[in-house]
């Protein structure tokens, strides 16, 4: 755990870094914002076909060396990113990115073996909240660069940023990871991947069939925010900077706000959902919402995006 939370911090900063500004690069090397939608689609589309694939690899070949080789070709995507002169180098480097996932299945599976039963939430919890916390002023170092070197000089840095990170992390990982797959399967057979695919999403279906009502309805409404942050999620920079004016810099300083009180909210918002229960705190979450959207929408200044950011952090 020690292991994969130092590795993850390296990930969060170099990932905190550039993927805030990436919509902006996209346009910087002469795409549109069609551009931006169409490789924000290509990664969860490559996802779909990679990630039934990768537990199967996962539960019959170890995870250590998944994880590693994962990790390093991850990292080889990023020259994609860092040579790129048009956007369309940007988008296949973003497809190839999602088919190198297959190390998130074996890294849940090697953290939740490595964790006593009685421990795995404070363990996952202590997992993202330290690297979060380290990253949070990563966005605002990146706008600074930014502004300072100009967007294609400074994207190519930080891209470069997550090479090294990434590579560095691989590294850790081979050299200090410990397996807990003891007895891997050494005659595991690539034509049992098709049936396994067909299963996979045969058994999706099987899963909302048995499903309670009320979970259906939980599943619809993830559904629902996981579509809307997809569709708007990229174009929010582009809006805060091409429509509303904003700095490279005033728009990282706008991301470590809000992720500052944010991480401050955490606690309290547990306490409060235990006090008030779990659906009260996810329909007045989810309604509350509608303000800081409904604000950004139509903010023109710094001042007017910043209560935007930090109604956000409080929903």
């Amino acid at each position: 755990m020690l292991v994969l939370t130092i590795t993850q911090i390296l990930g969060f900063f170099s990932r905190g870094a550039a993927f805030p500004y990436a919509s902006l690069y996209v346009l910087a090397l002469g795409g549109t914002t069609e551009s931006v939608g169409l490789i924000n689609s290509l990664r969860p589309l490559a996802n779909l076909l990679i990630v039934p694939i990768a537990g199967f690899l996962a539960d019959r070949r170890g995870r250590v060396k998944l994880i590693a080789v994962a990790t390093y070709l991850s990292a080889f995507t990023y020259l994609f990113y860092i040579l790129a002169n048009q956007w369309l180098i940007l988008a296949v480097g973003n497809f190839i990115g999602g088919m190198i996932v297959f190390h998130f299945p074996a890294q849940s599976a090697l953290m939740a073996d490595s964790l006593p039963p009685k421990q795995r939430g404070i363990g996952f919890a202590t997992y993202s909240a330290i690297p979060g916390a380290v990253a949070v002023i990563a966005p605002f170092f990146a706008g600074h660069l930014i502004d300072t070197l100009g967007q294609v000089p400074a994207m190519r840095c930080l891209y470069a940023l997550l090479l090294v990170s990434y590579a560095a992390s691989a590294t850790i990982q081979l050299k200090f990871l410990h397996d807990t797959l003891h007895q891997p399967e050494t005659n595991v057979s690539f034509s049992q991947l098709k049936p396994l695919l067909l299963e996979a999403y045969r058994s999706a279906i099987d899963v909302l069939k048995w499903m309670p009502k009320s979970l259906r309805a939980l599943t619809l409404v993830l559904t629902l925010s996981f579509t809307a942050n997809a569709m708007v999620g990229p174009f929010w920079v582009v809006h805060g900077t091409q429509v509303i004016g904003l700095s490279a810099s005033n728009w990282g300083l706008l991301i470590l706000i809000h992720s500052a009180v944010r991480i401050a909210l955490t606690i309290p918002a547990g306490v409060l959902v235990d006090r008030f229960g779990k659906r009260t705190a996810l329909i007045v979450s989810l309604a509350f919402t509608l303000l800081p959207v409904f604000f950004f929408a139509r903010s023109t200044s710094f001042m007017d995006v910043l209560l935007s950011f930090i109604l956000l952090s409080v929903a």
